[in-house]
C-alpha cells in the first residue's frame, strides 16, 4: 500500500471512527463529506469490538453501515466485516488473527483490557493494516485512537467528590470499577487517587470490581 493512500485511510477512518456514536444524525446526512472519505471508497473495514450484544457497539455499528451505504455519497461505499467475539478475548484474539489472515484495508479494535491485544495490534502494523483503538486502548501505539481520556474523567470524578462529600459528609467513598485490567478503569483510578491526594476529608474505603455486570450488588464500604 502506497504511503499516500494509507495516510489517506487512515485520515477517513479516523473521521469515520469519530462519527461512530452519531448514527441517527448520519441517516439523515446526504451530504458527501470531506474530500479525504473518497479513500475508503471500495475498502474493506474490519471491526472487532468487545461485544455485540450492548446498545453501544450495535450505534456504532449502525452508524458505520449508515455512512457507508449512503447512496448519494458513493465516495463512502465501503464494507464492514464484524467479527464478535462476546466478551471472550480469547475470541477476539482469534478474531483478530483472521482479520489480519484477510487484509482488511483498516481494522478498527475496541480492547477489553490493556494487554491481551498487544502483540496483534503490533502484528496488524508490521502487515501494513492501519489500525484504529477505539474507546479503549492498549500499550501498543496504532496508527490512531478514537476515545475518551479515562484519566481526564477521573480528575474530574475525583473533583466531584471533593465539592460534594468534603465537608459535612463522612467522607467514606466506595468505587465500583468496571475491570481492573481495563484501560478505562486503570486510568481513571490513577486520576481519582492522583486528585485526592492532600484531600484528608475524604477516604476510598472501597475498591472493586464488578466485570460491567449491572447485576452486581454495589459493594458495602468496610467499617472505620
Amino acid at each position: 500500500m502506497r504511503m499516500g493512500i494509507k495516510q489517506g485511510v487512515v485520515t477517513g477512518a479516523i473521521a469515520v471512527a469519530s462519527l461512530m456514536p452519531l448514527s441517527a444524525a448520519l441517516a439523515e446526512d446526504d451530504s458527501p463529506g470531506p474530500a479525504f472519505y473518497a479513500a475508503l471508497k471500495g475498502k474493506k473495514v474490519g471491526f472487532v469490538p468487545i461485544s455485540m450484544g450492548f446498545d453501544l457497539t450495535q450505534g456504532w455499528l449502525a452508524g458505520m453501515k449508515r455512512q457507508a451505504k449512503k447512496r448519494q455519497a458513493k465516495e463512502l461505499s465501503y464494507d464492514i466485516i464484524v467479527r464478535d467475539p462476546n466478551w471472550s478475548v480469547e475470541s477476539g484474539i482469534e478474531a483478530i488473527n483472521s482479520l489480519i489472515s484477510e487484509k482488511p484495508d483498516l481494522l478498527i479494535i475496541q480492547n477489553n483490557d490493556n494487554r491481551s491485544y498487544n502483540r496483534l495490534v503490533r502484528r496488524a502494523l508490521d502487515a501494513g493494516i492501519p489500525t484504529i483503538q477505539v474507546q479503549q486502548r492498549v500499550q501498543t501505539v496504532s496508527d490512531a485512537y478514537v476515545g475518551p481520556d479515562w484519566y481526564d474523567i477521573g480528575r474530574k470524578t475525583a473533583g466531584g467528590l471533593i465539592e460534594k462529600c468534603g465537608q459535612g459528609t463522612s467522607g467514606k467513598v466506595a468505587i465500583v470499577q468496571g475491570a481492573t485490567a481495563a484501560p478505562a478503569s486503570i486510568l481513571m483510578l490513577q486520576g481519582i487517587e492522583d486528585t485526592l491526594k492532600g484531600q484528608p476529608n475524604i477516604q476510598i474505603v472501597s475498591s472493586q470490581a464488578a466485570d460491567w455486570d449491572a447485576t452486581r450488588p454495589i459493594p458495602s464500604p468496610r467499617p472505620s
